[in-house]
């Protein structure tokens, strides 16, 4: 056992970039350490150890992840403090990582090796089968801060293989939370002035697989919760990749007619059959626009939600025009991605051209053009930041007064 643990005197220094599924999850290990009677400090120069969450989703998030690496750096050279690492970051950009021999790193489905590298007795350590925080450790964390939305994390990692995505590269096979454990959660809710939740994941459609049930009983159960509690709670349900169409189809379009569930993200990539057949994803644009379709003629004032891919290579501008209209079409908002290239992931074996990247800059900001002259909101999401979080105040500014 630590030394400073045996006493109850570990500090530790938290720092992250992470998304919302693992801010949740990082919020969790927070409130196991800290019942273990670790001190969690806010200031990397009272720290005995510091953590580091850092994403590699996109080319600026690996920007920002090896900022806050070298800012933390001068306590690990200069002051002996331990300086461990963990996150998508971890697999993506090893390379890096092993540069600096002043660190210890860990991948985001070894989160249990943390407590290892802390000395700390992890036998009681089960995340996946434990309830979880319904908010984030601190309230910066947060683009559009507001107490009475709560979220639900129900799994990590991805069942899917798209070749082009460092998501499940970085975070692994898909881990899902027991639904004991997150109806458990969902109940604890019942004393607070809760007015929505948030069901997210790194891929919410994959949750259960693992686990031998699918999203639409996870939604149906949390559904029949709520009822329970006689609670008129609103459902949000975030990165529900298209494939999950493909499971119990008719009782998820049912479940989502239900007003309650408000919002959806489903992000498309593209209306190309050509290139989603390239990316392996295995679903078609005209299961995406019945589903929509459908739903709408129930619940239509539910808010929808999708992300573009562009410059996917061989992509031509007439599949990236299409792809734009079918999103206004269909969606109220939009985050526009430009193709960006991981070494690890399946595209390393696939030859293609790819586009330069001042076409694809040229083909983003026509997206822009085009949407600009819409209702539909649209922004970069994690590539540029600004962008997301000058969407989110528009999106909940409307959706309040709306």
């Amino acid at each position: 056992m630590n030394f400073l643990y045996l006493f109850g005197i570990m500090k530790i220094y938290f720092r992250d970039n992470f998304c919302t599924i693992y801010k949740l999850q990082l919020n969790f290990l927070v409130t196991y350490l800290t019942d273990k009677g670790v001190d969690i400090v806010y200031n990397p120069a009272q720290a005995d150890i510091i953590i580091l969450g850092l994403c590699a989703a996109f080319e600026a998030d690996e920007a920002r992840s090896i900022k806050i690496i070298e800012e933390n750096m001068c306590f690990a050279l200069g002051g002996g403090k331990k300086i461990i690492v963990y996150g998508c970051f971890s697999k993506v950009r090893e390379d890096i990582l092993k540069k600096y021999h002043e660190i210890k790193y860990v991948y985001l489905w070894e989160i249990d090796k943390i407590l290892n590298e802390l000395c700390i007795n992890n036998d009681d350590f089960y995340p996946y089968e434990s309830m979880w925080p319904s908010n984030f450790r601190l309230k910066e964390d947060y683009r559009v801060y507001d107490k009475k939305k709560k979220f639900i994390g129900i799994s990590t990692g991805c069942s899917f293989d798209c070749v082009y995505c460092p998501h499940k590269l970085g975070s692994g096979n898909l881990k899902s939370r027991k639904l004991d454990s997150i109806l458990e959660q969902i109940n604890q809710l019942k004393n607070e002035d809760v007015e929505k939740i948030i069901l997210t994941g790194t891929d919410t459609a994959a949750y259960g697989k693992d686990l031998g049930i699918e999203f639409a009983d996870l939604l149906e159960a949390i559904m029949a919760e709520l009822d329970k509690m006689q609670k008129n709670i609103k459902i949000r349900i975030a990165q529900f990749n298209p494939e999950g169409l493909n499971d119990k189809y008719e009782t998820l379009l049912k479940l989502c007619k239900d007003n309650r569930v408000e919002e959806f993200q489903m992000p498309i990539q593209t209306s190309s059959n050509r290139l989603l057949n390239i990316m392996n994803r295995k679903y078609t644009k005209n299961q995406v626009s019945e589903f929509i379709e459908e739903l709408r003629k129930d619940n239509e004032n539910i808010f929808l939600r999708t992300d573009l891919l562009v410059g996917f290579p061989t992509e031509t501008m007439d599949e990236l025009l299409e792809s734009v209209e079918f999103a206004n079409k269909y969606f109220d908002e939009v985050a526009i991605y430009k193709f960006e290239f991981k070494k690890g992931t399946a595209m390393e074996k696939c030859k293609f051209d790819y586009l330069s990247e001042e076409e694809k800059e040229r083909r983003k900001r026509n997206v822009y053009e085009i949407l600009g002259n819409t209702k539909c909101l649209h922004h970069s999401g994690g590539q540029d930041m600004d962008s997301l979080i000058s969407s989110d105040f528009q999106k909940e500014g409307g959706m309040k007064n709306g």
